[in-house]
């Protein structure tokens, strides 16, 4: 993850936050665990669901969580500044 900031005055500035995949993809994996756990769909036991189908189901919800967590991280890391 790589964080910039580049003030234009005192008051104004542009916070550039660029993420790579390696930055969010074992919490990701780690996420869609915890879901596959607590998932509960007929036709399956509770927490047997096969992982493509619990990949399928919240892969999109799992990432942006993360992602919004990893963002929200920085941006008040750089805010404290």
């Amino acid at each position: 993850m790589k964080v910039l900031l580049t003030r234009n005055d005192k008051l104004n500035g542009i916070i550039t936050i660029s993420l790579k995949k390696e930055d969010y993809q074992e919490k990701v994996e780690a996420k869609l665990k915890t879901y596959k756990r607590n998932a509960k769909m007929p036709g399956f036991r509770k927490g047997k669901i096969p992982n493509g189908l619990i990949k399928k189901m919240y892969w999109k919800t799992a990432l942006i969580d993360e992602i919004n967590q990893i963002l929200q991280k920085a941006l008040s890391s750089i805010l404290i500044l």
